[in-house]
């Protein structure tokens, strides 16, 4: 019979953990390992470009209404630097790669201490060993990831062949396909939270608080991703405020927002795993 007893640790609640651990100071450190992250993945994504693409003319078109929308100060100098980038794609695009993986490597390594914090985890593996991890965890993330964006595309995609084809508004696709976005985009959330959150502790928790958390969680990033686009459709708006800098000023709160909702992720599997033990 299980004792009904509880320890004074076990017994503590939710925000008492939280202000013990100081997840604000845990979710700084992660949104800066992010941030550091995507220096590289910039690099990447714009060599990437300059193959995808015919011509180095057409990427700066793009890159120039784009820089020119978000950023009129700084435009010129920024476009630039970005054809410098775009010439010099192959070692460029080659420096990026290898910089996003190592990058990303330390980052899921952060992930991994901030996960053994919460859940009161001491890690004695090795050092190759846990980066052998980080690299498999790097790669299964980055699948999923394309994966979501690739299949939300493909919803957008759909749900504008009525209209192309001159249907009637009965075979109007547009709340079925944002549905299915929405719903796809959330299952591939919960499914990269509950790895990282079953996978990547050093002691693996409970399937049903790894579950549970990443239910919880991914809820909670979505609705963040959905108000960051809200923003976005009126950022300028707010531009009086912080000018050219707005959507910098966003994108460095969102991550912080989403690295805060992980941190808090962590401390609930924490409060599971204590219930269930």
């Amino acid at each position: 019979m299980r004792s009904k007893k509880r320890s004074p640790r076990q017994s503590r609640g939710l925000i008492q953990k939280l202000d013990q651990d100081d997840v604000f100071f845990l979710a700084s450190g992660l949104a800066f390992n992010f941030l550091i992250c995507f220096i590289p993945l910039v690099l990447v994504i714009l060599s990437g470009l300059g193959f995808f693409l015919h011509s180095s003319q057409e990427i700066l078109n793009i890159v120039r209404t784009y820089l020119v929308r978000m950023l009129p100060q700084a435009s010129p100098r920024l476009t630039a630097n970005i054809l410098n980038i775009i010439k010099d794609r192959q070692i460029v695009g080659l420096l990026g790669f290898l910089g996003l993986i190592w990058t990303a490597m330390n980052l899921f390594s952060s992930i991994r201490s901030v996960l053994n914090k919460t859940l009161e985890i001491v890690s004695h593996h090795s050092f190759l060993r846990e980066k052998l991890h980080d690299l498999l965890y790097v790669l299964v993330t980055g699948i999923l990831f394309l994966l979501s964006i690739v299949l939300s595309g493909i919803f957008d995609l759909i749900r504008t062949i009525p209209v192309k084809l001159g249907l009637p508004p009965m075979f109007d696709l547009k709340w079925w396909g944002w549905t299915a976005g929405i719903l796809v985009a959330y299952f591939f959330s919960v499914l990269m939270f509950f790895i990282l959150f079953r996978f990547l502790p050093t002691r693996r928790p409970s399937t049903r608080a790894a579950f549970l958390s990443a239910l919880l969680i991914a809820g909670l990033w979505e609705m963040a991703k959905y108000l960051f686009r809200i923003y976005m459709n009126f950022i300028n708006s707010f531009a009086a405020v912080y000018g050219s800098l707005g959507l910098l000023v966003v994108f460095i709160v969102w991550i912080y927002y989403s690295c805060l909702l992980f941190v808090l992720g962590g401390e609930i599997m924490w409060i599971l795993s204590k219930e269930r033990s």
